[in-house]
């Protein structure tokens, strides 16, 4: 089916079967010599023989070698006349199939061409162009309006509109300047931006999504591995059945028609396509889905469990008071030792005290010592003393000390709080406050008219703060205080009782639950890795909605496939085969009644490119 000689030059391979078949149209007309017909059935037989030879080789039985074992029956019998109009058919058959199939490669495969092969790099005063292979990191290139951002890297001067849809789906372009970082592959409305070289070639962004694309199709689903048993078992056993039907019948003509029924290997190959069409149209959409399987496993999903910090909160949080509840620190000192503190954090709360003392004009330095244990709390030296930035437990822990602390206040039950002590002494506390996210609600009510009931929130936060998150959102399965080893745990507990598991965080704190997970999803993988590492989708944006995009997709998907193969295996090839052995069809009319189903099929497959949701 691939025609691997010709099928990279469509009109050159056209040209072939049109000029093969007018030889055999021009042989009567004209009164050519008869030799002049098998000349073509040669030309018509030979790419067909050629992939069933190859395929064999690979240990499969193809529908082309069924073919090729037809032909030479047909010989055999005299009915070359009939065989010659079947391998046209089957030719220009397949020809409309690879043009279908490459059409869904080339949707993926064009991504390459977002990177431009020439580049300006400024030196001193001057700009040169220079191809993009000889730039290394540390290079400062300009990149002017219209242009495409070719490596990734940080602005360092100019302002500009950058497009990112191609990486979040978001139609609206981004404002930026000095300080921003930006993204290869993105595109420059507006504007002029010289930018400083981070990252290049396959260290990109772009560069791992494009290997990860890459690699998608080769973690098959179930579904997959199924169509491929099926024909793996079912072709040795038709031939068998072919040999037992000619010792009964001795019909040469049964057995052609039999034989051009006989491979359903086209389903094992249409399968792939089907889910290669969902992956572009997801990509499409800013979403990275990184194989066959998280889609499968999605469509099957009943238990969808909710990081709060960065899902369903905006994970922008600000600081909301600093209180001092020791008189030998100010304010301003319970600030500077927590920002040294997440200095070195990458942590969404972090970032909100860094930018609070930013706001206050304070100089952070760095720490001399940093532990940090994910989800708890940091640990750090300054100065010759010994500090603790973290939550309640964290702080009151024997290891710490067993740092003595006041009673929580009730109106700050709804805050995120940390406490901050210096050797073994209470400093203050910082509370901080987080947004919902404006689609969440929408989202879940959404899930659940999909008959997603089955929602959890697990949270590292207070059990009020979660609370009330949840209450807003309309989920009653809420837990606060839930460390990273405890979110496994509880994954583990709902895999146990049977329940497929979709697990929506952040990438960085929820790296180990979103690989426990059946399907482990990241929302906002811009510039985020761990997030491309450790989950099965990454939304490149931080839309919730594309969830119900994600949950539509997969079902239309394996909707899609459960149709391919009723059309194709249990309608085609069985009634095909009860027709045949009935003598009510001949091998003309068979190689028509196996190539229109085909086409349906292909065109079945591809059309999910254009998905858009329900």
């Amino acid at each position: 089916m691939n025609y691997t000689v010709l099928k990279s030059y469509h009109i050159p391979f056209l040209i072939y079967i049109l000029g093969a078949l007018g030889l055999y149209i021009a042989q009567p007309l004209l009164g050519l010599p008869l030799y002049v017909r098998y000349i073509s059935l040669f030309l018509a037989l030979l790419p067909i023989a050629y992939d069933g030879i190859k395929l064999l080789l690979e240990k499969k039985i193809s529908t082309e070698l069924f073919v090729t074992i037809a032909t030479g029956i047909a010989l055999i019998g005299h009915q070359e006349d009939a065989i010659t109009v079947v391998l046209f058919i089957m030719l220009i058959a397949h020809y409309i199939e690879d043009l279908v199939k490459d059409r869904t490669d080339d949707a993926l495969n064009s991504l390459v061409r977002l990177i431009p092969t020439d580049v300006i790099v400024k030196k001193g005063n001057n700009e040169v162009t220079v191809p993009l292979e000889s730039v290394v990191p540390g290079d400062q290139l300009v990149i002017k309006t219209g242009g495409r951002v070719p490596v990734d890297g940080v602005i360092v001067s100019g302002v500009g509109s950058i497009q990112e849809a191609f990486l979040t789906g978001e139609s609206a372009a981004q404002e930026k300047g000095v300080g921003s970082l930006v993204f290869a592959g993105t595109y420059l409305e507006g504007g002029s931006i010289t930018i400083t070289a981070q990252k290049i070639g396959e260290n990109t962004l772009f560069g791992k999504i494009s290997a990860l694309l890459e690699k998608a199709g080769k973690k098959k689903a179930a579904v997959v591995v199924l169509a491929d048993r099926i024909a793996s078992i079912f072709t040795p056993l038709f031939l068998i059945f072919c040999v037992i039907v000619w010792f009964l019948t001795g019909n040469i003509s049964i057995i052609i028609t039999l034989l051009i029924f006989g491979s359903p290997l086209e389903l094992a190959l249409v399968t792939p396509l089907t889910f290669l069409a969902a992956i572009v149209a997801a990509f499409r959409r800013g979403i990275l889905i990184k194989g066959e399987a998280a889609l499968e496993y999605l469509a099957y999903t009943d238990t969808v469990v909710f990081d709060k910090t960065g899902t369903l909160t905006l994970g922008s949080p600000e600081v909301v008071s600093i209180v001092s509840l020791d008189d030998r620190f100010s304010v301003n000192d319970i600030l500077l030792i927590a920002a040294i503190a997440e200095k070195k954090s990458g942590h969404i709360l972090a970032k909100a005290i860094l930018e609070y003392a930013h706001q206050q004009s304070l100089i952070v330095p760095d720490p001399d010592t940093y532990v940090s244990l994910t989800g708890h709390g940091i640990t750090i030296t300054y100065k010759g003393k010994n500090y603790i930035l973290g939550n309640r437990h964290f702080v009151q822990a024997k290891e710490h000390g067993n740092v003595e602390m006041p009673c929580e206040s009730p109106d700050r039950e709804s805050l995120t709080t940390f406490y901050v002590a210096e050797d073994g002494h209470i400093m203050g506390e910082i509370c901080l406050a987080d947004r919902i996210r404006p689609d969440a609600a929408q989202t879940i009510s959404l899930l659940k008219d999909r008959s997603i009931t089955n929602i959890f929130l697990l949270s590292g936060d207070k059990q009020r703060v979660a609370d009330e998150v949840g209450k807003q959102l309309g989920i009653e399965k809420v837990y606060g205080h839930v460390m990273p080893d405890e979110k496994l745990t509880m994954l583990k507990q709902l895999q146990s009782k049977g329940h497929i598991v979709t697990m929506v965080g952040d990438g960085i704190n929820d790296a180990p639950a979103l690989k426990q997970a059946d399907i482990g999803i990241a929302m906002g993988g811009m510039g985020m890795e761990p997030a491309i590492a450790a989950a099965d989708i990454v939304l490149m944006s931080a839309n919730l909605d594309q969830l119900i995009f994600l949950y539509d997709l997969a079902h239309a998907t394996l909707r899609t496939i459960k149709i391919n193969l009723i059309i194709g295996f249990a309608l085609t090839h069985s009634i095909g085969v009860v027709l045949a052995l009935f003598q009510l069809i001949n091998p003309i009319q068979a190689a028509l009644f196996h190539a229109v189903p085909d086409f349906l099929i292909l065109f079945n497959a591809a059309r999910l490119i254009r998905f858009k949701g329900r």
